[in-house]
Parts: C-alpha cells; structure tokens; sequence
C-alpha cells in the first residue's frame, strides 16, 4: 500500500483504503495524511466519515456524509454509506432525505456498488430498490438495526408514500362523493350526472370537472341554500294569504 500511495499519491480510493487497514490507533493520523493530499475526494471524506460513526459522533459523521455525496453524488458507495448510518442513527426524515437524494442522483459508480447493482436481477430496479439491495448486501447489522418507518419502507421498494396516501385519499372522497344523498322527503337524489358540454345552470348542481369525470355533480350548499330560501318564500306567501283573509 506504501509503494501505491508513493506511486499515486493524489488516488483518494487508494488512501481510503489505507485508512481502512491501518490498525485502529493508527487511522485518525492516517485520514490527516489522506485529506492532506486529497481533501475533496469524496472516498477520502466517507473514510473520515466512517471513523466519526464508529466513534459515535453522528452530528460529525452526518456533516462528513453529506459532503461527500455532495462532492461525488454519483459514487454509489457514498449514498450506501450514507443510508447505513442513518438505519442506525438518524430518523425517518434524515432516512428518507437520503433515499431521495439518492434517486435524483442516479449513482453509478464506486467498485461495491456496482458489484451489487450490476447483478442480473437488479438490472430493471429502481434506484430506492437498488439502494436497499446494497445496503442489505454491505450493511446488514446497520440496515436491520431497527424497524423501519412504513414511508421508508415504501421508498426502499421504489414507491411514493405520499402519492399513495394522495390516491387513497382521492379515492375516499370519490367514495363520499358518490353516496346518494337524501331530500327531505326521503327520496335517494344521485350526486352525479355526466354531461360532454355545460347545459345552463342546475338549482343545487355544480357544472365540473370531478373524479367520475365531466358532469353536474350534486352541491350540498345550494341545496341548503335553496332550501332555505324555499322555506322563506313559503313563509312570505303564508303572510300575504293570512293579511288576504283579515281582508
């Protein structure tokens, strides 16, 4: 490794790999000489990074992480790294920060990241499923350290908790939108009527564009409003014939 180093002493993979096989004591002074020669290489900034993890300082260890996918946001190791860490360490937020960073990096490169996403089975994966699949591989003991968070399991399988939670909702109030709705006399009134062109004003209707598509869809409003205004005609006729009468 010496006669590496003296032969490529600006490769930041050669000295993160010295870093990792020096012996313990010896690794905070070897990344000191590594930064020294390469100090934005994004391998030499996730060995430093590892060091701080091992040695619980995670505010440090976090700060170093994220430098360094911010350096090299393509290096697949990084983002591994990076997710491993926060399985262990961070909360769901930090955890789905990562993931989608990730993803919008597209990350292709680093010697055991491609070792994993280069397998058959992970050529048609998504980026998150990719993701997952690496750390499973590299960090097993960081990636089963707790449960997941459901919003993070759902990214890790490559889909979006948050349009899933939108559909579900949507589909909630397409369901209450079609539930009859009742007059006061009892009689079921549907609370949609389809329709290709707007066909004039509708008393307690709403001409649009809903979830069962383009139509008159039943407005509860103005059908309390009509209903009010009814009850105050009716009142005002039964005046006008009670003065008639006096009459």
């Amino acid at each position: 490794m010496s006669k590496a180093l003296q032969e490529c002493p600006t490769s930041g993979l050669l000295w993160a790999k010295a870093i990792e096989l020096e012996p313990k004591q010896g690794q905070n002074a070897k990344s000191v000489d590594a930064l020294k020669k390469c100090e934005n290489d994004a391998h030499v900034i996730i060995a430093v990074a590892k060091l701080f993890w091992r040695d619980g300082k995670n505010a440090k260890a976090r700060k170093w992480f994220n430098r360094a996918v911010t350096l090299n946001p393509r290096l697949g190791d990084a983002w591994g790294a990076y997710l491993a860490f926060e399985l262990e360490n961070g909360t769901s937020h930090e955890q789905r920060e990562v993931i989608r960073k990730c993803v919008d990096a597209e990350p292709n490169q680093g010697l055991e990241w491609n070792k994993t996403v280069k397998k058959v089975a992970n050529w048609r994966a998504k980026w998150a499923v990719k993701l997952k699949r690496f750390v499973e591989e590299v960090y097993p003991t960081e990636f089963n350290a707790k449960p997941l968070n459901r919003e993070v399991e759902l990214l890790l399988q490559g889909e979006d908790p948050y349009a899933a939670m939108a559909t579900a909702q949507e589909e909630a109030a397409a369901e209450k939108d079609e539930l009859d709705i009742k007059d006061e006399g009892g009689v079921k009134q549907e609370s949609f009527e389809p329709a290709t062109t707007f066909q004039g004003a509708k008393p307690g209707w709403c001409f649009k564009m809903g979830m069962r598509g383009l139509g008159y869809y039943r407005d509860p409003k103005q059908d309390q409003g009509a209903g009010i205004k009814g009850e105050v005609k009716q009142e005002g006729k039964a005046k006008v014939k009670e003065e008639d009468e006096k009459k």
